[in-house]
């Protein structure tokens, strides 16, 4: 394995945006927005470690089991907070959650007006023929300075991990880790965590009245980070045609991700207050290695329209 780590986190946050458009007019169109976000209730907990030698054997007296065996194991394990029950008024105490603050910011251009539709006076399908847009989200950092935590050093010259060590170490995370190997020189833990900044860009054309092809490409403004708990998100690109009108859409976003080898070809649509959507189509027909988001979504926001007139 060489040199490895896992990290676990959780928390929440809360944003103030603002949006202006700076150019209005029949053929041109510039918006630009800003979101300020406050980052609390943080936590989280990490193995950071290195293992040259390992193997896997069978367990004896038990056919079909195996169990891992490392050799020369070193780790450093540690957490901001031990596991325990939410309680909303905590959230904000420092003493027991890391906290931060965090930025998105962005901008769109759109050009030209050839698709109204003047015999609809409601028809609010949009308008442009070429949508350009870009975007820097999640410049965020967390803090952590608990007083709770724990990091700490160990070595195993052998170890063995089982299915019930797993297990445990599964339910637990850092904690359980701990519970299985020894470890020394405990300290406080004041670390921080970089949220995956990332740097969009798109391109939307409209070819005709209604139907889109967008071109999407997110690349890692941290690419070359190696810290164990900043947040990993995989550069990726994505091309999807797109029908819309002001009633309904259905698109399906074709998506080339950095490290996975196979394309993932997703699919959303509404229809009215509807919503459904698959990241990845290759789980409705494949039981085995394939994953996928699925989201449903009912929107109530518009329930009436008055006329301008």
């Amino acid at each position: 394995w060489g040199d490895f780590g896992l990290a676990q986190h959780s928390f929440s946050e809360m944003a103030f945006s603002y949006g202006v458009q700076l150019l209005d007019t029949e053929a041109q169109k510039f918006r630009f927005g800003l979101s300020v976000k406050k980052l609390f209730g943080a936590r989280t907990a990490y193995v950071q470690g290195n293992i040259p030698h390992y193997e896997i054997r069978g367990v004896a007296g038990l056919s079909g089991s195996s169990e891992l065996v490392v050799n020369d194991f070193n780790y450093q394990v540690g957490y901001s907070q031990i596991n325990k029950g939410l309680k909303i008024a905590n959230l904000f105490d420092k003493e027991q959650y890391g906290s931060g603050w965090g930025v998105d910011l962005g901008f769109t251009f759109e050009l030209g007006s050839t698709w109204t539709n003047k015999k609809e006076s409601y028809d609010e399908s949009p308008v442009y023929l070429l949508r350009l847009g870009a975007s820097i989200t999640d410049l965020a950092t967390i803090k952590y300075q608990t007083s709770n935590s724990y990091l700490a050093t160990g070595y195993q010259s052998q170890g063995v991990i089982g299915q019930s060590q797993l297990e445990r170490i599964s339910d637990f995370g850092a904690e359980g880790f701990i519970s299985l190997f020894p470890t020394q020189s405990d300290t406080t833990f004041t670390r921080s965590m970089k949220l995956p900044a990332a740097l969009n860009l798109e391109a939307d054309l409209q070819l005709i009245k209604g139907f889109f092809v967008n071109i999407s490409r997110s690349q890692r403004v941290n690419a070359n980070s190696d810290r164990v708990l900043d947040i990993y998100q995989p550069n990726r690109t994505t091309l999807t045609p797109r029908f819309e009108n002001e009633d309904s859409d259905v698109a399906f976003p074709i998506s080339f991700i950095e490290g996975n080898k196979k394309v993932a070809i997703g699919a959303m649509a509404h229809f009215g207050p509807i919503f459904l959507g698959f990241s990845n189509l290759n789980v409705l027909f494949k039981k085995k290695d394939a994953n996928a988001m699925v989201y449903v979504g009912l929107s109530v926001w518009k329930m009436k329209r008055k006329s301008d007139n």
